[in-house]
């Protein structure tokens, strides 16, 4: 199966990975959707920022203007074109990739790894059935289709997901913490 197959919106491959957990109890899952946001939020906050700050280009760019890259062995390929239309913006670090690094930590803290039953359909594509059992199979599609698709290269993906989940990593570490006793909210009866 093709990984550029997979759906490519942020807000898809949230809805996705969101629907696989369903069944767990309520206040796990308000938990976990605030660590969620939490970490999504903070983690695009920082993605948007390296973005401008080192403004790396996107495959379409780099094929393009190859004659400009101080290398001798490259051609520029004027046209060639991706599969997935280019975002408007700097390629490094990849959203999608901070974003799923992100996701996958705060999924995998709360649940664990493997051993989960996760079935991905798209009714564009009906006969395409995706398995996973391992919540990094996931992500790891993810970034295959990112590259696949045109529109990153692989440091983009690698570097964006380490941060996603240094980002989630730290704010599971620190932030929404249970209260405890004493902890100066004026309940020290909790």
């Amino acid at each position: 199966m093709s990984p550029a197959l997979l759906p490519a919106t942020r807000a898809e491959n949230l809805r996705l990975l969101t629907a696989t957990f369903r069944s767990r109890i309520y206040s796990s899952r308000t938990s976990v959707g605030r660590s969620r946001t939490l970490g999504l939020a903070d983690a695009h906050i920082t993605v948007f920022e390296t973005k401008y700050f080192y403004r790396g280009w996107r495959p379409e760019t780099a094929i393009h203007r190859a004659d400009e890259d101080g290398n001798a062995k490259t051609v520029a390929d004027v046209g060639w074109r991706p599969y997935i239309v280019t975002p408007c913006f700097p390629g490094y670090a990849s959203a999608h990739g901070i974003g799923a690094g992100a996701a996958r930590t705060i999924l995998w803290r709360a649940y664990g790894r493997k051993h989960h039953d996760i079935t991905l359909t798209e009714d564009s594509l009906p006969n395409i059935v995706l398995h996973y059992t391992d919540l990094m199979d996931i992500t790891d599609d993810v970034a295959t289709a990112r590259i696949y698709g045109g529109i990153h290269f692989r440091v983009d993906q690698d570097v964006g997901d380490r941060v996603g989940v240094e980002v989630a990593s730290y704010n599971d570490d620190h932030w929404l913490l249970p209260l405890t006793p004493g902890d100066g909210d004026g309940e020290e009866s909790r």
